[in-house]
């Protein structure tokens, strides 16, 4: 009977150690019952912020640099198109409506472009009483339509395991009142992960005639990452048996993911529809061979001295401090050599080439903003002396 009591001492001692070391001495703290804690963390509120928000608000001064017209933008519902959302509603797959992301990308721009928001209730509301009165109101001139229209979950999946295990023989010289004499350890890891696809729908229409405008559009898929992992260890010493297991899961936010998709559809629209070089905002983005071609077009119709004066706004806005003339006097000439050294020292002016580097690597700073007022004001005063001069109705 003391022979089994001490064995029986022996193994409880066993185990607390063990218990020990895998969670130190601090473990003794959480053993009693009435010692009971939890703790929730608490964080103030942050803003929040995407890998486009500078790009939306630089878009923004790129609409006063290149003195764009002002557009008064109007967003409709946009939402999920796929019915998933509303399918799965309760698993937050996708947003539902997606307007609201969509009207804060708009009013993020600022520059030339004014959001007007969509609101029937408010719309009809006022309609009713007559007030404020619809002619203090701005009425868009375009309209924002969009949605999800794909949305494919688990497209590609992956996985992958590993397991492995050792047990040793029956121990000679064991004590009889062990369970067994072999000590083992069993360790397994397993991993999966998955991807999906989201896929955005954007288009320009015209308010007055709701029809489309023409190249106006944007449609760009993001990836949304998920990720499985599962650890399992146990161990057998002389019959007690112990065993440790972690999981973890890891989704990509989608949420988060629609509103890059709707950033990102915004600043192309509205640089497609300006011709601006919106591609330089963005990471891994090519330039967009649709409006390269519409400037090297814009180019060719023009006459010498528009031209002329196009090159001077181009290289006063690099910085340059030519001057704004009309002619392709030796300054201008040296201040081309700058970027196009074989162009500038031509007798001819320079082609459309170079008009579309100096158009599409114009800085976006605010000082840039500065020039291009100066560049007006200097422009207004050329103007007004082609129109006094005999004969002349040249205008740029």
């Amino acid at each position: 009977m003391k022979q089994h009591r001490t064995a029986h001492n022996l193994t409880s001692l066993l185990i607390l150690a063990i218990l020990f070391s895998l969670s130190g001495c601090s473990y003794m703290k959480y053993i009693n019952p009435h010692m009971v804690e939890s703790e929730i963390p608490s964080e103030p509120p942050a803003p929040k912020t995407t890998e486009f928000d500078q790009a939306l608000r630089d878009l923004g001064k790129m609409t006063q640099i290149y003195d764009t017209y002002s557009i008064a933008i109007q967003s409709i519902v946009v939402g999920d198109e796929t019915g998933i959302a509303i399918a799965r509603e309760a698993e937050g797959e996708i947003p539902q409506r997606i307007s609201e992301m969509t009207n804060s990308a708009l009013n993020a721009v600022g520059g030339k472009v004014v959001f007007i928001p969509y609101i029937p209730n408010y719309i009809n509301s006022m309609h009713t009483i007559g007030y404020p009165s619809a002619g203090k109101k701005i009425l868009p001139n375009v309209i924002l339509s969009g949605g999800i229209t794909e949305f494919d979950r688990g497209l590609e999946t992956r996985g992958k395991n590993t397991d492995m295990g050792f047990s040793t023989k029956s121990i000679s010289g064991a004590p009889t009142w062990f369970d067994s004499q072999t000590i083992s350890l069993d360790s397994s890891l397993a991993e999966k992960s998955s991807v999906a696809t989201i896929t955005l729908d954007s288009n320009l229409l015209d308010f007055q005639t709701v029809s489309g405008i023409p190249g106006i559009q944007a449609v760009n898929t993001i990836k949304v990452y998920k990720t499985n992992s599962e650890k399992e260890l146990s161990f057998s010493l002389f019959g007690p048996s112990f065993g440790l297991k972690g999981t973890i899961q890891k989704v990509q936010g989608r949420h988060a993911a629609v509103r890059l998709l709707v950033q990102l559809n915004t600043i192309e629209v509205i640089g497609k529809l300006y011709n601006l070089p919106y591609w330089r905002l963005l990471q891994n983005f090519a330039a967009n061979d649709l409006i390269v071609a519409e400037l090297r077009t814009d180019f060719g119709k023009w006459s010498e001295i528009t031209r002329t004066i196009k090159f001077q706004e181009m290289l006063y806005l690099h910085g340059q401090n030519v001057p704004v003339s009309g002619v392709f006097d030796e300054r201008t000439r040296q201040a081309l050599q700058l970027f196009a050294p074989a162009a500038a020292g031509k007798i001819a002016l320079p082609d459309a080439e170079l008009f579309v580097q100096l158009y599409t690597t114009i800085p976006i700073t605010n000082e840039t903003i500065t020039r291009r007022h100066e560049f007006n004001g200097k422009l207004q005063a050329l103007l007004k002396q082609l129109k006094q001069r005999p004969g002349t109705t040249e205008k740029s």
